[in-house]
């Protein structure tokens, strides 16, 4: 594996860094870099295009020749070719080096994306335990291969309103855009009050947020300074996804600069089709590129887009017709694109929603839930109306007069020493051979208090502290409706 391990090895990278950055790329060596960075331009381009496929399946070697692309494919194929990605272990090939370096990059790269995933940086300790329950709550709702790959972001901004790109697919339902917030001296001070107000109740952990959500970043042409002042208040640059990158090369190539210069984050360009990725490979080399990951959004991509969103009516609207949206092409996965768990800002309308995602349905056609929403004018305001949500929507334990059920979307099934609740995605034993089976019951009739769980199981010979202790570790998975 090409790493330089020699501090006198290391590359003059980390002296440009003014953000954050994982030390463990600046331990890769340039051709290290660069191998990876022409693995990542073959799998962009056999992603997006059926007719490098073609070409690929005759010979492989000739095909990455033939865009330049500086690696042996046939080194790398488990991350390219589906099917012997799918194969059992005993039938795929030994793993190259470069297979192995591209493996560890990709292992490095997420542990740095999801640093904040845990909980443990944000300030707020009841935010803290909502979200980490929010995550609970997602591995049976999602299922937790889907989300393993949520950020679960304690905060995201909308810098416009609406979007100009009208994406047919957009899983959220972006608005027609309707305006930018611009950065004016007024605007800008408010902007600053807010960061300094998430700084003080989220902290650290909001260096996993970014600044768009039904919106394009490109539509604000303040948008980079915007960015600028969250990474000198939070600590981090937000990460950014753009599907306009094609439409104005010199601004792409500032904001490469910029995530270079600024600190490493998760960013993204959507390429809505081949002539878009050729445009953006033609303009900016292998290199240049290995910081933004091409997120491939074609109709004939070999991924998948959520069913959620506009996505959601198109299905609905073809099957009110008699057809199946597969047999045009169509390739979807039932889920949601939703990735925060926390506060959603709309700078232009001045409002705080308080979401976090499920699997998109008739309630929640855009795959997150809205728990809480409000308006401010000012950062005392936003603080206010945060401090509100958080207070209202955020407990850390049940009262003894609080009602308990278990959440609908779980199938609650008894056993001779406890019970299971399941979905689709998720399945939890719980056992306990002393009470495990009548607490399941009590639970699952949804008409006892904890006082009354406590009470009965109490007579039966089990300690009130040890019942408590069972309903905290079900509350905090999530598991529990209360009321």
């Amino acid at each position: 594996m090409s790493t330089l391990n020699s501090k006198e090895k290391q590359s003059d990278r980390s002296r440009l860094h003014k953000g954050a950055y994982p030390e463990y790329i600046d331990r890769l060596s340039q051709e290290a870099l660069s191998k990876i960075a022409h693995v990542k331009r073959f799998k962009e381009r056999y992603t997006t295009d059926p007719a490098f496929r073609e070409l690929v399946a005759a010979d492989s070697r000739a095909a990455a020749r033939r865009y330049n692309i500086a690696i042996d494919p046939e080194e790398v194929r488990p991350l390219w070719d589906i099917e012997l990605r799918t194969a059992s272990h005993d039938q795929q090939p030994p793993a190259s080096e470069l297979m192995k370096l591209c493996v560890e990059y990709g292992r490095e790269i997420q542990k740095w994306e999801y640093r904040h995933k845990n909980g443990d940086t944000v300030l707020d300790p009841r935010l803290r335990f909502w979200r980490q329950q929010q995550i609970a709550r997602c591995d049976s709702d999602l299922g937790a291969p889907m989300n393993s790959n949520r950020v679960h972001a304690p905060v995201c901004f909308e810098l416009s309103d609406g979007c100009t790109v009208g994406c047919w697919f957009c899983a959220i339902s972006a608005d027609q855009f309707a305006g930018n917030f611009e950065y004016t001296p007024q605007n800008g001070r408010l902007w600053n009050e807010v960061l300094h107000v998430i700084r003080d109740i989220i902290g650290p952990a909001a260096q996993s947020g970014f600044c768009f959500w039904a919106t394009d970043p490109f539509d604000n042409p303040d948008y980079e300074k915007f960015i600028a002042d969250y990474q000198a208040v939070l600590g981090a640059l937000p990460s950014t996804t753009t599907a306009k990158a094609h439409q104005d090369i010199s601004r792409t190539r500032r904001l490469l600069d910029m995530w270079e210069e600024l600190g490493f984050t998760y960013n993204r360009i959507s390429i809505q089709s081949v002539r878009i990725l050729e445009t953006i490979h033609a303009e900016f080399t292998p290199e240049e590129l290995i910081w933004a990951r091409l997120n491939i959004v074609t109709k004939d991509a070999s991924n998948k887009k959520a069913k959620a969103g506009r996505a959601l009516v198109r299905i609905n609207k073809l099957a009110e017709r008699g057809i199946d949206y597969s047999e045009i092409g169509e390739t979807m996965l039932e889920g949601t694109i939703a990735c925060v768990s926390g506060f959603l800002f709309n700078m232009v309308k001045k409002s705080i929603k308080l979401i976090t995602p499920c699997l998109a349905s008739e309630h929640w056609p855009n795959g997150y839930k809205i728990l809480d929403e409000g308006t401010f004018t000012n950062g005392a305001d936003a603080r206010k109306l945060m401090e509100r949500m958080i207070s209202d929507n955020m407990p850390t334990s049940v009262r003894d007069e609080q009602i308990l059920g278990f959440r609908d979307e779980l199938e609650y099934q008894t056993r001779p020493n406890g019970f299971v609740l399941a979905s689709d995605r998720y399945k939890q034993n719980i056992e306990h051979f002393a009470y495990g089976r009548d607490l399941g019951e009590m639970i699952h009739a949804g008409s006892h208090t904890v006082s009354d769980i406590v009470h009965h199981l109490g007579n039966k010979g089990t300690a009130p502290q040890e019942i408590r202790t069972a309903i905290d570790v079900l509350f905090r998975n999530c598991l529990l409706d209360v009321r």
